[in-house]
């Protein structure tokens, strides 16, 4: 199967930068963060459960410090683990550099301009048979604000975090594989 990766910022804490200056720096579209320089970030809404993972910036995946371990080899072969620095603890961010143009322009679902015919925004992905990243995690260039993943019953990040009970998260069905 292959997985829309959604933080449910409903249901749990989320992240946000201290300063709003910060969020014109923080983005998180397949290209590596240069001179990273960990912001400050704070827990908006504490009345909130604490969910492992934590919404923060579109593009990203925010984990707590204590489950990073369980995430980790997935993280690393998905792309840069930057740290945020937040006010008790300390949060790992996953800037996904695997970008793979694996979508099915054709047979996928668009917001299409109602007066040019042009389309506009990726609504639905139908993905290519057989194009699979090595990492299980990754993003198509078509919508590099939007995380996916692919499962496998004995690797990967589907696998840790159903293996390893994680919250915050919600997966969204897109197709099988």
């Amino acid at each position: 199967m292959i997985y829309k990766i959604i933080a449910a910022s409903n249901d749990y804490q989320r992240l946000v930068a201290e300063y709003d200056a910060l969020w014109k720096q923080l983005r998180f579209d397949c290209r590596p963060q240069v001179d990273w320089n960990p912001p400050k970030v704070r827990i908006f809404d504490p009345t909130k459960p604490v969910g492992d993972f934590l919404s923060f910036a579109a593009g990203s995946l925010t984990v707590r410090d204590e489950k990073l371990n369980a995430v980790r080899t997935s993280f690393e072969m998905a792309g840069e683990i930057l740290k945020l620095d937040g006010q008790d603890a300390t949060y790992w961010c996953l800037n996904v550099l695997i970008c793979v143009n694996g979508v099915d322009e054709d047979a996928s679902e668009w917001l299409v301009d109602s007066k040019s015919g042009k389309k506009i925004t990726l609504k639905r992905p139908v993905f290519r048979r057989g194009f699979l990243a090595e990492s299980s995690i990754f993003k198509v260039p078509q919508q590099p604000g939007s995380l996916y993943v692919w499962e496998d019953e004995n690797e990967g990040f589907f696998h840790e975090y159903q293996t390893n009970k994680l919250t915050g998260l919600r997966f969204e069905t897109m197709q099988e594989v």
